[in-house]
């Protein structure tokens, strides 16, 4: 049973790429799996559905042909293990560079109690950061999920 990495996914860029990149990699024919859909080439890596739906209505009130960037968050994201891994960033990069978006992801795991900083941006991983506490319970800001 993997460790999860539990956190709120942030996707950036236009209408048009991340539509596209929800249709043909986290939709694509799948029925919903626990713990959500996944997101296909990133290992373990899972989508809630109502946080699909709620990405969605929001891309609804968008116009999609605005050059403009928007930011959608998938709330409750989950990943097997965490970032640090290196296929794991590969997958990321090569996500970001194919749909023209960029990542950013704080996460928690309450089981080996860390926090990791993760962001790509232009297909490259700018950061990757796991922080450990003294305190867990204390000082992390959500000790009660990830595990």
């Amino acid at each position: 049973m993997p460790n999860w990495n539990q956190g709120d996914l942030k996707v950036r860029g236009t209408t048009e790429n991340i539509q596209r990149f929800m249709k043909e990699r986290i939709l694509n024919g799948q029925t919903v799996m626990w713990p959500g859909y996944a997101i296909l080439d990133i290992p373990r890596c899972f989508v809630p559905r109502n946080s699909l739906e709620d990405a969605q209505d929001l891309l609804d009130d968008y116009e999609s042909n605005s050059p403009e960037p928007i930011v959608v968050v998938f709330n409750d994201t989950k990943i097997a293990w965490g970032f640090a891994i290196d296929h794991v960033q590969k997958a990321f990069e090569s996500i970001s560079a194919r749909y023209h978006i960029d990542f950013k992801i704080t996460s928690w795991e309450s089981g080996m109690e860390f926090k990791t900083e993760f962001e790509c941006v232009n297909g490259k991983v700018t950061r990757c950061d796991e922080i450990q506490y003294e305190n867990w319970v204390w000082e992390a800001e959500r000790p009660s999920i990830g595990g």
